[in-house]
């Protein structure tokens, strides 16, 4: 099939651009720059071979799209037959010419537009590994959701939103359903305190919520006059403020210096995300904790440990041993470092 239209990325400022395809008229010829169809008094059609675009205005970035556009008007037909007129060769091949061009231009859209899969799975639309763009913020529950919506309300939930609790009132008058006049987003009937005259009403038993709708609908219909107080919670999550960032579970199911399923773990690490970091654990049901190092894998970092035991007695392992500072220097530790002797000595290097 024929293209109808040529697209050109430009980089360096630009003004002339080819038309590769054949046209009627130059009333035909789309001009778009990233997207946006630009008047025709912003362009002109230069004849050549082949015929040109050339801007008012020269582009110095973005993609420039030249298509066909052979305007298919009912009410304005491109060729038009009168009863007794005499049939010319150039008028038969225009009006073929113009049928021809508008199904190649449909036949183009048809190939650019996002169609159902073929094959097995024929109710599913197939983007082609293609990113879908310009698409609006959710506002029903079963709307498609842009990476900015999800990046922002996972960094609400990690970084503390500041979505408050609203309170809504109602008067009743004779029926079930109300509606909020300022939307709802959430439509988990457990997120919302429902009172009927001060009488705290249960959730999903005693009402639903729609967020498509914006509705609350009761199970039993309030009394008229009754003064109905719904409360949405508010989703707001504190964050942990200052320089301790806790990274990782707080419970595991193994032991990461053994690899064996021994309790829990509290992992410390800087707030870089990266490195080693200090592991706190239950090594057994006779210490209390343990703490040690571990690479950003996880994998222990030496043999050194410290651990306080159900008695109150605090336990090294795994400390260095050396004759005096002069051989620690000479083993690589440098000051403030602990060691012991061989006789058990704990000392510090200076």
């Amino acid at each position: 099939m024929a293209n109808t239209f040529e697209d050109y990325t430009v980089s360096t400022s630009t003004s002339l651009f080819n038309i590769t395809f054949e046209y009627l008229e130059e009333a035909h010829i789309v001009v778009e720059i990233d997207g946006v169809i630009q008047a025709t008094s912003t362009y002109s059609i230069v004849a050549g071979s082949p015929n040109k675009v050339s801007l008012n205005t020269p582009v110095t970035s973005g993609v420039v799209r030249i298509r066909r556009d052979s305007n298919a008007d009912s009410d304005a037909p491109f060729v038009d037959f009168v009863n007794g007129s005499v049939l010319t060769e150039t008028d038969l091949d225009k009006s073929y010419r113009h049928n021809l061009y508008l199904n190649e231009e449909i036949g183009n859209l048809n190939q650019q537009s996002l169609q159902k899969q073929a094959g097995a799975n024929p109710e599913v639309w197939d983007a082609k590994t293609l990113k879908v763009v310009n698409v609006a913020d959710p506002t029903l529950v079963q709307d498609a959701v842009t990476k900015n919506y999800v990046d922002t309300q996972i960094s609400n939930t990690v970084t503390a939103s500041s979505t408050l609790p609203v309170k809504t009132t109602f008067t009743g008058a004779g029926s079930a359903t109300f509606t909020f006049s300022a939307g709802i987003t959430l439509a988990t009937a457990e997120a919302y305190e429902v009172a009927i005259d001060g009488v705290l009403q249960e959730p999903t038993t005693a009402y639903t919520l729609d967020a498509d709708a914006n509705t609350i609908t009761f199970t039993s219909t309030p009394p008229t006059g009754s003064n109905i107080v719904v409360v949405q919670r508010g989703y707001a999550v504190p964050a942990v403020n200052g320089n301790l960032v806790i990274h990782g579970a707080l419970e595991s199911t193994k032991d990461r210096q053994t690899g064996t399923p021994e309790g829990g773990e509290l992992i410390l690490r800087s707030s870089n995300s990266s490195g080693s970091r200090w592991v706190l654990d239950n090594q057994s049901s006779s210490s209390l904790f343990r703490i040690f190092s571990t690479d950003d894998a996880g994998l222990t970092l030496g043999t050194t440990w410290l651990t306080l035991d159900t008695t109150g007695l605090l336990s090294l392992y795994g400390l260095p041993t050396y004759a005096d500072d002069s051989a620690a220097g000479t083993g690589g530790l440098v000051a403030n470092n602990v060691y012991k002797t061989a006789t058990g000595e704990l000392r510090i290097k200076t």
